[in-house]
């Protein structure tokens, strides 16, 4: 099989009908290809953006704009980061720190530029290929620049670990659900890929290296919901099976897995439980506004306990606890409206499509070839909110924006399938 970029980009360009159409796919694709460089990606998405508004005033095409209720939710949430940035004890500093919360909005960008599985399939190709090629640089940190193990840990081409790793663990999601249900189709072929298969061994071996716990969870969760998905167990029973030979091995990988459930004397685990209970005392004090976006690094000294390791921290390693501490019952309120309306939708369509049967479907009735479509979304929407628990991926620029074109990507497939149902279609 070729590699070649007119094979993978073929269909997805030749459907458009102009210049600027053309150039609005390729620049999404530079984008996927370059999120791990957040400047260059956020170029792209510049320019995404001012070429799609350009041809929604040109062309006076109201229908070229595709509303997506999921997005109520998100906006709401940035408007609500606003208001408690307005109400913070230093504003100023809230208002400087709030310019993120655009990243939120590209997922109506996205769902506006893909149409359809045709042009899903080559953008998970595509974020295959990137998968591996950061893969392979954190591999090569090992290797050759004898980078690893827990105190100098892999990073590739990203400036943190943790960003590394949660861009990892998603690609890592989505490759296994593309490989586990997609036996016929378009989708089905692309499993006999063999740079595929390479891509799933590089990416979770990058993965391993990373020593993220949260990413390591999320991963777990992620083929959790894909074995239920496909009512095949041993997708979830055999990475355990290895996960607790692992455990009970001699090394340090071993070392980190049996940290996870020690709270007595690890020394993260008790610093990350005691800023939780930092985030709560700032909770109590501004229940209903939180205590302003970019506060909680302020704050921390303030609000930290005797026994907290560090004296300051950048976030409180909790998605959830995060967001109620910065903005309050309303802003934490959002946010699980986005969560359960989100997972809520997905498992719906993952069950019209036969998936969580009671049963594994019948030998010689494979699953629906457009199961990948809403599994793997769902199966990176669980990674993703599970690794949340452990860590504030939520505020993470590049794993999140990568998180959104993952979802839209669901919501633009389903919209394009001849079968939906009225009221998915026009709702979810």
């Amino acid at each position: 099989m070729t590699l070649r970029g007119g094979e993978l980009l073929a269909a997805p360009l030749a459907r458009r009908s102009g210049a600027a159409d053309r150039l609005l796919y390729l620049l999404l694709v530079l984008v996927v290809l370059s999120v791990t460089r957040i400047a260059l990606a956020q170029i792209c998405l510049s320019l995404m953006t001012l070429v799609w508004i350009a041809l929604l005033v040109t062309r006076r095409d109201t229908h070229r704009f595709r509303r997506l209720p999921l997005m109520l939710p998100l906006i709401f949430f940035v408007l609500t980061n606003v208001l408690s940035a307005l109400l913070s004890i230093d504003p100023g500093h809230s208002v400087g720190t709030i310019g993120g919360m655009a990243n939120l909005l590209v997922l109506l960008l996205f769902y506006n530029i893909i149409e359809g599985e045709t042009d899903v399939l080559p953008l998970v190709l595509v974020m295959v290929l990137m998968g591996g090629m950061v893969a392979l640089a954190g591999l090569g940190q090992y290797v050759i620049l004898d980078v690893g193990g827990l105190r100098h840990r892999i990073t590739g081409p990203m400036s943190h670990y943790m960003t590394y790793s949660g861009i990892l663990m998603l690609i890592d999601v989505v490759i296994i659900a593309m490989l586990a249900s997609s036996p016929g189709g378009e989708a089905g072929r692309q499993r006999r890929r063999w740079w595929v298969w390479a891509a799933l061994v590089l990416v979770t071996l990058a993965l391993v290296g990373t020593y993220s716990r949260h990413a390591w969870l999320g991963l777990l969760a992620g083929i959790a919901v894909i074995a239920a998905g496909l009512r095949s167990w041993k997708l979830i029973t055999v990475p355990l099976a290895l996960v607790a030979l692992l455990a009970l091995t001699q090394g340090s990988l071993a070392q980190r897995i049996q940290d996870i459930f020690d709270t007595d004397t690890n020394v993260s685990n008790i610093d990350r439980l005691n800023q939780l209970k930092s985030g709560a005392r700032m909770i109590a004090d501004q229940p209903l506004t939180g205590v302003g976006p970019g506060m909680v690094e302020e704050l921390y000294p303030a609000y930290r306990t005797t026994r907290a390791v560090k004296e300051s921290t950048s976030h409180l390693h909790n998605t959830p606890v995060q967001i109620f501490a910065e903005t309050g019952v309303l802003g934490l309120g959002l946010w699980l409206w986005f969560v359960l309306r989100l997972l809520t939708v997905l498992t719906t369509r993952v069950r019209r499509l036969g998936g969580f049967a009671a049963t594994p479907a019948p030998a010689g009735r494979p699953p629906d070839p457009r199961l990948f479509f809403q599994l793997g979304p769902l199966a990176a929407a669980a990674a993703f909110f599970t690794a949340g628990i452990f860590e504030y991926n939520f505020g993470d620029t590049e794993v999140l924006i990568l998180f959104m074109l993952i979802i839209s990507s669901a919501y633009s497939a389903w919209d394009q399938a001849a079968d939906r149902g009225p009221e998915e279609g026009a709702r979810s």
